[in-house]
């Protein structure tokens, strides 16, 4: 029995219910216009893996309120992709959708905007999920439906057998998948329990299950029973479909003094029917997304129990838990820390090298079990290679004999499905005999240079080559920005200090005046958007030519030269005229040809000088002829586009950089 807890777990729901029913909305966190809590995802499953519907977005605020969210990929983008919240304390602004819900919880949210403001302690380095490891005992609460109190499918030694240590337990399907680094020792079941609400009760006004409400009431009528925080998840089974699905994820909830993004899963009769069916749940618990082919699908790939766990349920099928689920992928495996970091192969840009990879499942040596392969130098984008074989839980893979076969995917950890298998042919449908390669046959990625040749069978694995190329450098080119360029003129012949100044004027004029004043021209870039670890391999400042005064200063004035400065000349951003003589960072860094290409002149930017150009701010260069004049008293300049003049004239920084 539970007892002398209920405070932590009552309260602040009672206060949120006494401020709604005497018509005073509860403070929310959203001061500042957003609404700041734990965000979670919940991923729902129809039963024979034919559709999935969208994903349940929802965010938790700190008085208890949960609220739904929709979120478009593009919003979600530049913090990493919606995966990369799960379980994260974010904040949130959008605008409300549709009306607030029955039950008086808020309406739901357009989100325009995201912020990420805490991870879980133990977070990957990709930021994906928290590590799983240790014990990790969930709690199983069956719950039967008011108007259905003596619909009882499966009785209690059927749920804590579920849990087993020997085959086909879930204890013994965790380790196994973990390597031993999880299990879920301890967990156990509890119930029937009769909920407080019909079946109906529980169904929104699109017919949709509501997750929360049944996940409070299903705890809330077993907290007198249950201690929650000696467990680390919970399922749900319940004795009637839900609405078309079971669902498996996390919700943010305060449970026995622990206040957290729950472990959940919530399953019809037909979810536990079937093991697999609450492996998949689990494996979306611990925090696991769907993984798919290159079609569009949700359940085509038969590699994955997190994917298709329902066409090969033939091949592994237990008289009392039904059919049982396959192994998961490295890709998953790896996010969950279950890969040690010596099985990992990481294939470095601009190298080829062979490797032996061992059987994903039941590994019989310490060979690598998986390699990563960049996408041109992504961190982000990149294949996986892995060997599969018929052993293990990996019995019910689709494979014709028990040797092993080499498995590819394409990863984007950005999308909502990050892991696509790849189709040695190219198929246009899902088809596991073209998604394996064996001896002799190699990967071929002729857009990025990439390959992976499996050269030879080992008694569990291969040896594989892998080419993994340097990407090539990108090209990023920079235009002046006319407020902050012009051409600064000498106050007097002999000063060399600057006097008058001109930021408005589509030309800069670089030379001399009738009175042998030398103009000096000053070019501003916002270099802001360069990768802050780009390695800038060349460089290139170009300005075009509007006309000519006088004798042209390359024949007498000698090479027109570039300071740099960074980020300006003088105080600050605006052109001053102090500008004509202040120090720079890297004086004559470079000189122009004195020979134009269709009216372009070019000065080549060396090493030293690229130090200067700027990746999070901006960047100015400096122009004077060598020769501040010819002392003809006569005028003799060139005129330049300026930043002012159209687009397609202004002066560029041409900017080449590789990613380490």
């Amino acid at each position: 029995m539970n007892t002398g807890k209920h405070s932590y777990r009552f309260w602040p729901a009672l206060l949120v219910a006494v401020l709604l029913l005497s018509g005073v909305p509860p403070v929310s966190a959203q001061s500042d216009g957003l609404i700041h809590g734990w965000f979670s995802i919940v991923w729902g499953d129809d039963r024979v893996g034919l559709y999935a519907p969208a994903p349940a977005y929802q965010l938790t605020d700190d008085n208890g309120l949960t609220t739904p969210l929709l979120i478009d990929d593009a919003v979600a983008a530049p913090v990493g992709g919606v995966l990369a919240l799960d379980r994260h304390r974010i904040a949130v602004h959008g605008v409300r959708r549709g009306a607030a819900a029955a039950n008086g919880g808020p309406a739901t949210l357009q989100v325009d905007s995201i912020s990420l403001e805490a991870s879980v302690p133990g977070a990957t380095a990709q930021g994906l999920q928290p590590l799983v490891s240790g014990s990790r005992p969930f709690i199983s609460i069956m719950c039967k439906f008011a108007d259905e109190p003596l619909v009882t499918p499966k009785n209690l030694a059927f749920f804590q057998g579920m849990y087993g240590s020997a085959y086909p337990g879930l204890d013994h399907y965790w380790q196994e998948a973990s390597y031993n680094t999880v299990n879920i020792a301890g967990s156990d079941a509890v119930g029937w329990y009769t909920l407080p609400s019909t079946h109906d009760q529980y169904l929104k006004a699109d017919r949709s299950f509501n997750l929360l409400k049944a996940a409070t009431d299903c705890t809330g009528v077993a907290d007198p029973d249950v201690n929650f925080a000696n467990f680390f998840g919970i399922n749900m089974m319940f004795n009637d479909v839900l609405d078309d699905f079971a669902w498996g994820g996390g919700q943010f909830m305060t449970l026995d003094g622990v206040s957290k993004v729950w472990p959940m899963t919530w399953e019809p009769p037909w979810g536990y029917k079937d093991i697999t069916v609450i492996a998949h749940e689990m494996g979306h618990a611990f925090g696991l997304p769907h993984s798919s082919a290159a079609f569009g699908q949700t359940y085509d790939n038969r590699w994955d129990v997190m994917s298709d766990t329902w066409t090969d349920c033939s091949r592994s099928t237990d008289a009392t838990y039904g059919c049982l689920g396959q192994g998961t992928i490295s890709y998953h495996k790896d996010i969950l820390g279950w890969i040690p970091a010596v099985q990992k192969y990481t294939a470095p840009v601009g190298t080829t090298a062979t490797i032996t990879l061992e059987q994903l499942d039941q590994p019989q040596t310490a060979n690598y079990l998986m390699a990563q392969i960049p996408i041109a130098g992504s961190a982000t984008h990149f294949y996986t290679v892995e060997v599969r074989r018929r052993v293990g839980y990996d019995v019910k893979l689709p494979i014709s004999s028990s040797a092993p076969v080499v498995i590819i995917h394409d990863i984007d950890i950005t999308r909502l499905n990050p892991a696509n298998v790849i189709d040695r042919a190219g198929g246009t449908a899902a088809n596991p005999a073209l998604e394996q390669w064996t001896t002799g046959q190699t990967f071929v990625d002729a857009a990025h240079g990439i390959t992976v040749k499996v050269l030879s069978a080992t008694a569990t694995g291969f040896q594989v080559t892998i080419h993994a190329p340097a990407p090539p450098p990108v090209s990023a080119v920079f235009k002046s920005v006319g407020a902050y360029d012009g051409w600064v003129r000498e106050s007097a012949e002999t000063s060399s200090r600057g006097g008058t100044f001109n930021t408005t004027a589509i030309t800069l004029s670089l030379g001399d005046d009738a009175l042998n004043r030398q103009y000096r021209g000053v070019l501003h870039f916002d270099t802001s958007s360069l990768p802050d670890t780009a390695v800038i391999t060349r460089a290139t400042l170009k300005i075009m030519k509007q006309g000519l005064v006088g004798t042209n200063p390359f024949t007498t004035h000698g090479p027109l030269l570039v300071d740099l400065a960074l980020p300006y000349f003088g105080t600050g951003l605006a052109l001053r005229a102090a500008d004509f003589q202040v120090s720079a960072g890297s004086l004559a860094a470079a000189r122009f040809t004195a020979t134009p290409v269709g009216s372009w002149y070019s000065a080549a930017l060396g090493a030293a000088a690229r130090t200067f150009i700027n990746r999070t701010g901006t960047t100015q260069f400096r122009l004077r002829f060598t020769l501040d004049d010819n002392n003809d008293h006569g005028a003799d300049y060139l005129a330049f586009y300026s930043g002012n003049a159209p687009a397609a004239d202004r002066p560029q920084l041409v900017i080449q950089y590789s990613l380490p």
